[in-house]
This record gives C-alpha cells, structure tokens and sequence, in this order.
C-alpha cells in the first residue's frame, strides 16, 4: 500500500466560504436531517442510505454509511457535494466512486478519510473545489487523473505518498508545495499538467528535495528528477530525468540538461509540443522510449558521444526537426522507429561515419547525411598556400575555414615557387613529421588552430606581409594562439 495524505482547495467564494464554515460549527442532532443542495445527490443518498424511509438523510444516516460504493460513478447529473463531510463514518474514498462525474465541480470529504483509491476522481473534468480533510494519508494512482479544471491545492503536512498519474492532465494546475511528510512520490504524477509552473520541496523533507528552488521534485538519495515544471532549472545535482517528468508540459520552450545528468527515461520530455531547444548532457548514455516523441516544435537535437542507448520511438513524430547532430564514434542501432516522421531532417555526422550511418537501423530513416562541420582558424606565410578537403586555397592571411569536426581531414600544403614547407603546427603541436608529399591527413576538433609556415629566406614569418620580420609578426600570432 502505498501511503499519502493530502489537502487542497481552490478559492472559493466568500459566500460558499461562510457557508462552510458555518456548517461545520454550528450543532446539529444526528436525527436532523441535512438539507442538500444538488438534488440529484439527495436522491442518490436517499435511495442508498435512507433506513428509515423517510425520504430524507438525517446525519445519523450519513454517519453511519462505510462505503460510498458505486453509486455515483459515472453520474453526468450531480454537481456539488459539499454534505459528503457529514459521512463521518468513511475511511476511504473507494476506487471509482466518483469516476467521470464530468459536471461534478466541488465536494467536501469528511475528517477520518485516511485513502482515496484509484481514479476516485477520475474525469471530473469540471471539478473546481475539494476540500480534503487532514486525516487523508494515501492517495493512490489516477485519483484526480483528467480534473481540468484545478488550479491550485495545499498538501497538509500529514501526506506520505502520492500515487502514479494522480494528478495527470490536471491542465490547469499552475503551483504544488511537497510537504515535509512525503515519502513516496511516483513517477508521472504531475505529467500532462501543462501549466504547471511553480514546484517546492518544504526543506524539512528528508527524502525529496527541489535543488536551490529549482521549481522540482528531485529524489535525494539518486539525484533523479521525479517532476518539473516549465519554469525548472535543472541543478547539477541530479542525475537522470525519470518517467514522464516532463510530459505533456506544453509551455516548456526550452530546457539545459547539465553535464551531471547520464539517463532521460522514457517519456520524460514526450507531448512538450512547444519545446524548441534543448541541450543535452555531454556525460548521456541512455535516451528513453518516446522521450521526446510528439515535440512538434524541436527544431533540432545532438546525440554526444557517450550515448549507448536510444530506445524505441525517442523522437518519433518532431515533425519539425530539421537537424540531428550525432557525435557517436561507434554507431549502433537505435530501438525500433526511433525517428519516425522525422525523415526530412538532416543528420550531421562524423565525415568518415556517414556510410555506416546509412547502413544502420533506424538512422538510415534519416536520408540526408552530412558531415559534422566546424570551423578552423589558419595562419598562413605569404610563401605558399593551404587547402583543407579540396577547399579554397588560404595565402598570406589569418582565416577561418571549415573542416569536418572530430574526424581526418585533407589538407594539402602549396609552396610558392623556390619555396618549401617548413612547420606545420596543429593546436600548438608541431605535425612537420607527419607531412608527406606537401599532405596531411589530420583530426580537426572543435575550435582548432593551425600555423602553416613556408621558407624563403628572412621573409617566412612575415605575417604581415609588410617585406619584413618584426615584433609585429610575434604580436600576430600570439594573439592568434592565445584566441585570435
């Protein structure tokens, strides 16, 4: 069993406000009999729990009533059902007792109620207000799965636990505070609550933590995030993103997934339809099932090398994803239509990877393979000329070229006539020695430098190309290998 308590109320009227306060003050006798205010639930009661036969409830009656059963699933009628409180006998709010009540829109239920069962709660779309006793320790999974319209709701101390998708497609959720008291939190309980942007974990909380109010629920003992929200900051302490921990939040545009993180699992990001950005964690090994599937607004992603698993369907249905950037050195197969729908988007890769890319499950899906460019900065003497992958020809200047990132380029070194290649050095590293024929083949990473110096006489280092050596030509190119 899984434990949770909980309270929360949307603002109500100062009317209905009064009102409930009044009738929980005043003294009644267990023989009045309570007044309704939604007819439907009268005769609802009146038909279960009337023993007298009366035609009224009295609050004996409600007192003595365990179980409310079946007797209003389902029911498009009712509207309010403010006089549950008096149905003080009650422990629990069993499974489906108010399933698809869909016109449903405030409710009270009594102090001793210790659990709400499974989907309670569930499509009560039009539900607004429900006060929930402090007594209430358990909520179990789907309770308030589908109540449109709830904004906002206080946990009391007391709860424990809150079950898987309990509150899933709570669309107007906007805020939630976790009490010192909670224990367990499950996956997915807040997915699909697409405004929710306000998370806090009370500080007291021994076993969840929301990272220097980053606006989430993280689990301290692992470090993995178990809910954000469109305003979540991801701190450095977590992990892994678990199930569902972002799904469905629809006005999440743009996330940064810190270095510390190494699993996304499956449907973490799925259904943020106007997500268009994310960076992903240089130290990710795992890309869950349907992770970001359904993100119609991601315009473009990067796979970092020590990624071993993309899992089924991870991005299917980006319809408009433009780029896939993979940095994977060993490619293997993805899970099954991993980029399903995402056919019109270029994949960059390793320039010597691209035909094992086309060869390989589900990346060939992808049709357009190119290489991963990056750009180089080259400093050439006026004595000769470089080019880089059959490229234009740099002479006597300091430029930047393209080259393909992280994987062997060609570069072929030209001398002037009566001129000859003295030093190549390739990121401060001299590579002279490994020059042959005036050609090279060399691995160009992000942000390399090259200085390329060619012999004739005292003018090889004229830089400047001002007919002399001088502290001109030295100022140029420490700039130029200190950062240009």
């Amino acid at each position: 069993m899984r434990k949770s308590s909980f309270f929360f109320a949307l603002a109500l009227s100062s009317t209905m406000q009064m009102s409930f306060a009044h009738t929980n003050t005043m003294d009644v006798d267990d023989n009045d009999v309570i007044s309704f205010a939604d007819q439907n639930v009268k005769t609802i009661c009146v038909n279960n729990w009337d023993t007298d036969g009366d035609g009224e409830l009295s609050y004996a009656e409600a007192k003595a009533v365990t179980s409310l059963e079946k007797s209003f699933m389902s029911n498009k009628l009712i509207l309010s059902f403010d006089e549950l409180q008096y149905f003080t006998g009650l422990i629990i709010i069993n499974s489906k007792a108010f399933y698809r009540c869909e016109c449903l829109e405030h409710i009270t239920i009594p102090e001793g109620v210790v659990t709400i069962w499974e989907e309670a709660f569930y499509g009560c779309k039009n539900l607004m207000t429900i006060h929930v006793p402090t007594t209430l320790k358990f909520i179990q999974p789907w309770a308030f799965y589908g109540c449109e319209l709830l904004s906002d709701f206080d946990l009391p101390e007391s709860l424990e636990s809150i079950g898987f998708s309990a509150f899933a497609n709570c669309k107007n959720l906007n805020s939630i505070t976790i009490p010192s008291g909670v224990s367990s939190i499950e996956e997915g309980c807040f997915r699909g609550c697409s405004r929710l942007s306000n998370i806090k974990v009370d500080a007291a909380n021994r076993t969840y933590n929301s990272g220097n109010n980053s606006n989430a629920i993280i689990k301290t003992s692992t470090g993995i995030l178990i809910a954000g929200c469109s305003s979540t900051v991801i701190p450095n302490s977590v992990t892994g993103i678990a199930y569902y921990a972002f799904s469905g939040l629809s006005e999440l545009r743009s996330i940064e997934i810190p270095n510390s993180v190494i699993s996304i699992d499956g449907w973490a990001f799925c259904n943020c339809t106007s997500l268009e950005n994310i960076t992903m964690s240089e130290s990710l090994r795992k890309i869950g099932k349907f992770s970001f599937a359904g993100c119609s607004n991601l315009k473009s992603i990067v796979i970092p090398n020590n990624v071993i698993l993309i899992e089924e369907q991870a991005f299917a249905d980006c319809y408009t994803l433009k780029s896939v950037t993979s940095y994977l050195s060993k490619v293997f197969a993805t899970g099954s239509s991993a980029f399903l729908n995402c056919e019109n988007a270029k994949l960059y890769v390793q320039g010597d990877l691209i035909d094992t890319y086309k060869a390989t499950t589900d990346w060939k899906r992808l049709k357009n393979v190119e290489p991963i460019m990056t750009k180089m900065l080259v400093a050439c003497n006026s004595q000769g000329s470089v080019a880089v992958n059959g490229g234009e020809t740099i002479s006597g200047n300091i430029c930047e070229v393209e080259a393909m990132e992280n994987t062997t380029n060609a570069l072929v070194f030209t001398p002037n006539n009566g001129c000859k290649l003295e030093q190549v050095l390739l990121n401060g590293e001299d590579v002279t020695g490994q020059v042959a024929e005036n050609s090279l083949n060399a691995v160009i990473t992000k942000d390399s430098k090259m200085i390329v110096t060619f012999h004739n006489g005292s003018s090889d280092m004229d830089v400047n190309h001002d007919g002399s050596v001088d502290i001109s030509d030295v100022v140029t190119l420490v700039n130029f290998i200190l950062g240009n």
